[in-house]
């Protein structure tokens, strides 16, 4: 029967459960195969508040090979996490109080199972295998694997903005932004309609406070705006929560820029035209109407005088 274990520290992992000296030669192994490309393999997986998540080990388990040849330990740290031992001996470990009724295992492939994700769960988590030597009495370590890395994201609340006057209440109001339980620390950031920043960051005021139990955030930040603006948008913004988490706000004493009507536009464009082209129309019936041209081309006629001038002119030539 192997040693029984006690507390939450993890149960020893080498050939038997007394040779607490092998994790020098079973250190010196980690740190050579981790360098080796292919080996240690990386893997980040990222889960979120209250789900359930599966964490791989990566060692199959054969249909032909008995669950009860194994010795199975799921660690963080140096924390017990789940354990599976051989059969008949499970009462001889003392899981942490954090992880009961919260774990499974997979009995093909031993990936672990976490439900109800906290924040404190977020950190390192170590696979051990052990398989009963056949030559050998007791167990020995084939498999390691230090390689799962659990990060936790959580949803902030939507932001709510509220409004409070200023001592010179004649031209500004000072906005408030607050977003709760969420997770990792967010930044509260405020926009104008536009899209632009209101104002720098530097000259924004932002706070934060984390919950020491659920190890949540809660957010808040306020900005002293004109009146003038009329429509402000607080944005909760984190590289870990890509989901657009925003709030709009119009204050009560805004004064609106008043913007030109596009229909009182078009209809003097429209007028404007029209004049336009009853001035070309009148012209071109002053100067190229018909009767203008008749009267240009009708020949003219001499007064008396001047012809019977020509007529005696006329005859002193004959």
């Amino acid at each position: 029967m192997p040693p029984r274990v006690f507390g939450t520290k993890a149960p020893p992992w080498g050939r038997t459960g007394s040779v607490a000296h092998l994790w020098i030669p079973q250190l010196a192994l980690f740190c050579v195969t981790c360098f080796l490309p292919g080996i240690c393999n990386v893997v980040s997986i990222e889960a979120s508040l209250n789900s359930t998540v599966v964490l791989p080990c990566h060692h199959a388990i054969t249909p032909g090979e008995s669950l009860g040849d194994y010795r199975v330990y799921w660690q963080k740290r140096d924390i017990v996490v789940y354990a599976l031992m051989e059969r008949g001996s499970h009462e001889e470990y003392d899981q942490n109080e954090r992880y009961r009724n919260r774990t499974g295992l997979d009995h093909s492939n031993l990936s672990l199972s976490l439900s109800g994700v906290q924040v404190s769960d977020e950190g390192s988590y170590s696979c051990y295998v052990q398989k009963k030597d056949k030559t050998d009495p007791g167990f020995k370590s084939i498999h390691a694997d230090y390689s799962v890395l659990l990060s936790v994201t959580a949803a902030y609340s939507k932001p709510v903005i509220s409004q409070e006057e200023t001592p010179d209440n004649t031209c500004c109001v000072k906005l408030t932004c607050i977003s709760q339980g969420g997770y990792p620390l967010a930044s509260l950031v405020w926009y104008n309609l536009s899209g632009e920043h209101v104002i720098p960051d530097s000259q924004q005021n932002s706070s934060s406070l984390q919950d020491n139990v659920s190890h949540l955030y809660s957010v808040n930040s306020w900005l002293v705006v004109e009146v003038s603006m009329c429509l402000v948008v607080c944005s909760v913004e984190s590289h870990r929560l890509p989901a657009v988490n925003s709030s709009l706000f119009t204050p009560d004493r805004c004064k609106p820029v008043p913007e030109p009507q596009k229909n009182n536009t078009v209809a003097i464009v429209v007028v404007s035209v029209f004049i336009v082209l009853l001035a070309v129309l009148f012209l071109v019936i002053k100067f190229c109407a018909p009767c203008s041209r008749q009267s240009n081309e009708s020949p003219s006629y001499a007064a008396a005088a001047e012809q019977r001038r020509d007529n005696k002119t006329e005859e002193a030539v004959l």
